[in-house]
């Protein structure tokens, strides 16, 4: 997985994480499915990401907006004549979160495995 990237930070709006931002102007095929936990410290979000390559995932911090995007390669077998069905998406995907304001950006951190993807977000002190 690319590193996590730090872009120029906005003030955070007072919000709660979970809450879709509206205008992004991207195009996606598909946007992953994600379970958010609170902790004591921190929140965790797990993204749903099977079949996409670690190399090919971005997470990043944008206008306080917690941004996971990439891309799914198609998966035909090259032996296939032709497709009877195809129902899992493939393509550009990306799904943002509005990040508390306590969110404490510089402490994220990101792991991928078996396609799942964990970003734990620890808070600020107090």
């Amino acid at each position: 997985m690319k590193r996590f990237s730090h872009l120029f930070l906005e003030a955070f709006a007072h919000t709660n994480i979970g809450e879709e931002s509206a205008g992004s102007t991207t195009e996606v095929a598909w946007v992953p499915h994600v379970d958010i936990y609170e902790q004591p410290c921190a929140i965790l979000v797990v993204a749903e990401l099977p079949g996409v390559n670690r190399d090919d995932i971005q997470v990043g911090v944008v206008e306080g907006r917690l941004r996971i995007s990439g891309v799914r390669s198609k998966m035909i077998p090259c032996d296939t004549q032709r497709v009877l069905q195809m129902e899992i998406p493939y393509g550009p995907f990306a799904r943002e979160l509005r990040l508390p304001y306590s969110a404490d950006v510089d402490r994220i951190e990101a792991s991928y495995d078996e396609g799942c993807l964990r970003i734990r977000i620890p808070r600020e002190a107090s």
